[in-house]
């Protein structure tokens, strides 16, 4: 397998909360082997570039995301949609609806702070 393949965006939109269209969207990115998923918001108009800047970073070997980067070095990264909204106080909401229920229930959440480095 090629290192720069190991981040792949699945076509399917969740289309959680019945958001589906709108200047924000709200995305994850997970660990097809473990289930470790990082969620982000962007713009709707920007997110195939900030999916991009995700993929140069781990394949330099310097997300600042440390367990992110790991997941990357061991195994795929898939990245796709979950939510699209015209409000950008909505579209944050839902990221942190969402990094809260992947910590909280599902214990699996790469969003926490000290995954960064520095």
């Amino acid at each position: 397998m090629q290192t720069s393949k190991k981040l792949y965006h699945l076509k399917k939109h969740l289309q959680l909360f019945g958001l589906s269209t709108g200047k924000y969207l709200v995305y994850g990115i997970v660990s097809v082997d473990t289930k470790h998923t990082y969620i982000g918001v962007t713009t709707t108009k920007r997110y195939k570039k900030r999916i991009a800047e995700h993929r140069t970073k781990l394949l330099r070997r310097v997300h600042c995301n440390k367990l992110l980067q790991r997941l990357y070095n061991n195994g795929p990264l898939a990245s796709y949609i979950i939510a699209q909204t015209d409000s950008k106080q909505l579209a944050n909401a839902v990221e942190q609806f969402c990094i809260t229920h992947f910590r909280e229930y599902l214990g699996n959440s790469l969003n926490l702070q000290d995954n960064r480095e520095g």
